[in-house]
């Protein structure tokens, strides 16, 4: 990236401050959007916040892991920055989808009812893998 001290260096970190705030209006609403589609698959609000709320720690924390050193040693940051963000932006666009894939698995296994409180609360917390094997004979 080329120093910020160029004639045009105010304006370069001005373009940039306002795309990372752009990425986190967009990241906020990706949330807003997941917690409304989850309440509607499992009927309450508050699984629905503890999962997107789980889910967004442990893309944080693999994330960091992950793409921590990975990133120090790139040698255009930004550019692998705009990749990521491509990225996050398609698998959003694959989000209605895969919420219907779950909601699809959570409805044919009975959802909290039929799995009881505990089986629900597995089924809520974790992958459909758990789900499937916490299925009631």
């Amino acid at each position: 990236m080329p120093p910020l001290t160029d004639p045009h260096g105010n304006a370069r970190r001005s373009a940039l401050l306002g795309l990372l705030f752009l990425s986190g209006v967009c990241s906020l609403t990706y949330e807003v959007l997941w917690f409304r589609y989850l309440r509607l698959v499992f009927g309450a609000s508050t699984p629905a916040t503890a999962v997107v709320t789980a889910i967004f720690m442990a893309g944080l924390g693999f994330g960091g892991l992950w793409w921590g050193r990975r990133a120090d040693r790139h040698p255009n940051p930004l550019a692998l920055y705009a990749r990521l963000e491509i990225g996050i932006a398609l698998s959003a666009l694959a989000s209605p989808w895969l919420v219907d894939l779950v909601r699809s698995v959570y409805g044919a296994l009975g959802g909290t009812p039929a799995l009881g409180l505990a089986g629900g609360r597995r089924c809520e917390w974790r992958s459909p893998p758990s789900c499937w094997a916490s299925r009631p004979s």
